[in-house]
């Protein structure tokens, strides 16, 4: 047993058994160590901010004579106009346009990386196994959601496999968030056990 003499390992290990002793009930040690948690995020976040801020918005525009970031910096100042109760409509503005940016990115983002790429799929001419069932489940899928009513018998069974494809996509999804964490619970231990404590080489 070869215990580690590293302060940060100390407080690493300090801070990791009090969020798993929530597991036993909520605690003090566990509002604590969720407390420094949170305020070392809000802190790190003013920081980042500060640094854009700085970096991205005032250095440009006082430094080099860049007034493209002179737009972004107007709209975050109307940002504050939240705090007037005169004024505060003019923070609807900038809400607005990161509303309709998040949107419109999210959109492209969806339309390339799920659509497009699952009809390029869909259309292939199948090679293998994992081909037909990518074609069969995609059509399949759709005809469960297009074809709810005044269905004829294949139809409802091909709605049905649909379904079934669906049940099991879910429960992959479901299974790979699962191994997720339970992979952060593994490396937690394994750095308490063999880190810390020195147990484990």
């Amino acid at each position: 047993m070869n215990i580690s003499t590293n302060p940060g390992v100390w407080v690493a290990a300090i801070c990791t058994i009090g969020i798993m002793s929530f597991l036993y009930k909520d605690n003090i040690y566990f509002k604590t160590v969720e407390s420094a948690f949170i305020g070392m995020g809000a802190a790190q976040a003013l920081v980042l901010g500060y640094g854009n801020i700085r970096d991205l918005g005032i250095r440009p525009i006082v430094v080099k004579g860049d007034l493209m970031p002179l737009l972004p910096v107007i709209l975050g100042i109307m940002l504050y106009s939240r705090f007037s109760r005169q004024y505060s409509w003019i923070s609807r503005i900038p809400i607005g346009y990161l509303y309709g940016l998040g949107a419109a990115i999210a959109v492209r983002g969806t339309i390339t990386s799920v659509i497009l790429t699952q009809l390029a799929a869909t259309v292939v001419a199948p090679k293998s196994i994992n081909d037909v069932l990518i074609i069969v489940g995609v059509l399949s899928t759709i005809t469960y959601f297009f074809f709810c009513f005044g269905q004829s018998a294949p139809l409802k069974r091909t709605g049905q496999l649909g379904r079934y494809f669906m049940m099991v996509a879910f429960g992959a999804s479901f299974a790979s968030t699962a191994m997720g964490r339970i992979s952060i619970a593994i490396e937690r231990l394994t750095f308490l056990w063999g880190t810390w404590l020195g147990m484990i080489r």
